[in-house]
């Protein structure tokens, strides 16, 4: 029976080579292209625990708390007219990029203000003239150092450093190709820093989408320097070029190849 086998296999081995070559560029390009980085943070907790119970309805009634893109500056001339005009600016255009939900910064800041004939509180921004003839550049930062709240949050007066806080829709951040949006908030963000000094990125998006990227650039590095590692070790044990290159191959199909069919079944289907 096995030399039946055998003997099949021999007389058509050069049909059996191309299936498997043409199986494993099939496998390899849906492998590649199929590849994805999962760079949303771990959920630690069951479903039905009564603390996830109560974090997805804070998260629910609040907002993502992982979401909000962090631009900083450092900067003691802010509140001159040209400058804070230039920091509303980009707050604006940072509004109206696809995917960002709100924008939080010194220019953009609002007042409660307690209206007793309706006994009702009226959300009134600090600084909506342009012109500055409503309210002085100096009245504007007396109104908003008034309020306690922003201090330390939003601005810290000892170091000069305000800060801009922007809210990204959490189906962007999760998204591959509209993950984007996080560059190209930077790469605005970075075309100010002719106007005020160098502009500084924190936050859980930043941190998602730079090593999400760093990790898949260097992916393709780890993979050749390990076919370099396991020829060597194979060429030390062989001493043979031509076996230790089928060795090799042999791994590599191995790697490439599903390991159950079901896997590749997906695969394709989902093409």
């Amino acid at each position: 029976m096995w030399n039946r086998i055998a003997n099949i296999i021999l007389r058509n081995r050069f049909i059996i080579l191309a299936i498997m070559a043409l199986l494993t560029v099939l496998f390899g390009y849906y492998a590649i292209t199929g590849l994805k980085i999962d760079n949303k943070y771990g959920n630690m907790l069951p479903k039905d625990s009564p603390t996830q119970i109560t974090y997805l309805n804070f998260k629910k009634m609040f907002g993502e708390d992982g979401s909000a893109l962090i631009i900083a500056i450092q900067d003691k001339d802010l509140y001159s007219k040209e400058k804070f005009l230039l920091w509303k600016n980009l707050g604006d255009s940072i509004l109206q990029i696809d995917g960002v939900t709100s924008v939080i910064s010194e220019a953009k800041l609002f007042n409660l203000i307690n209206d007793t004939a309706t006994s009702q509180f009226i959300i009134k921004p600090i600084f909506s003239d342009i012109s500055f003839k409503e309210k002085s550049i100096e009245q504007i930062k007396t109104e908003i150092r008034r309020n306690p709240i922003y201090s330390g949050l939003l601005y810290n007066d000892s170091a000069h450093v305000s800060l801009m806080m922007v809210n990204i829709d959490e189906n962007f951040l999760v998204d591959k190709e509209k993950q984007k949006v996080v560059l190209e908030i930077e790469k605005l963000a970075q075309s100010y820093e002719n106007k005020f000094n160098k502009v500084h990125f924190a936050g859980l998006p930043h941190m998602r989408v730079l090593i999400g990227r760093r990790v898949m650039s260097e992916m393709y590095i780890f993979v050749v320097l390990s076919l370099l590692v396991s020829f060597g070790i194979m060429y030390f044990f062989f001493r043979s070029v031509r076996v230790t290159l089928i060795s090799v191959l042999v791994v590599m199909i191995t790697v490439i190849w599903p390991w159950e069919q079901s896997d590749c079944l997906s695969i394709i289907s989902q093409s």
